[in-house]
């Protein structure tokens, strides 16, 4: 069920970058480039700092607005036992107690569905409630996750 707002309970740090060239959306896994920027994590199972999109509550906005370039973003970087909203990646099915990785694309994904030509893949989080996104239609989804 989704919540009005990324981060849920426990702690986290709080960041603002700008926004890079892509659009970003709360809930995403995104990195810090040379620039500054904050733009989507493309790697994969890739190690990263978790670093999640949140909401502009200070502009009214809720977890359905995305960023746009330029845009100044609000991140968390949520603390072991964090809980809060990733967004799920269309065409994943998870249960309860799931790891999870980057999908590489700024979404969150199975680490049972990740590419076999990922040597080491990094689990950054569990997931903490069950979603089926496997029908064709479906499209990536806010879903509860703990920092591990």
């Amino acid at each position: 069920m989704a919540q009005k707002t990324i981060f849920l309970d426990g702690c986290y740090e709080q960041v603002e970058h700008d926004a890079g060239a892509t659009r970003l959306t709360p809930g995403m896994l995104v990195k810090v480039n040379s620039s500054n920027q904050v733009v989507v994590h493309d790697s994969e199972g890739g190690d990263c700092e978790v670093l999640v999109v949140r909401e502009d509550s200070y502009q009214g906005s809720i977890v359905s607005t995305a960023y746009t370039s330029g845009d100044p973003v609000f991140c968390g970087i949520p603390r072991p036992g964090c809980n809060f909203q990733g967004l799920l990646k269309a065409g994943q099915d998870v249960d309860i107690g799931d790891l999870l990785i980057s999908s590489g694309d700024g979404t969150w994904k199975a680490l049972t569905d990740c590419d076999s030509s990922v040597a080491t893949p990094k689990v950054l989080a569990v997931a903490m409630e069950a979603e089926d996104l496997s029908d064709s239609g479906a499209a990536n989804t806010l879903v509860k996750m703990r920092r591990v």
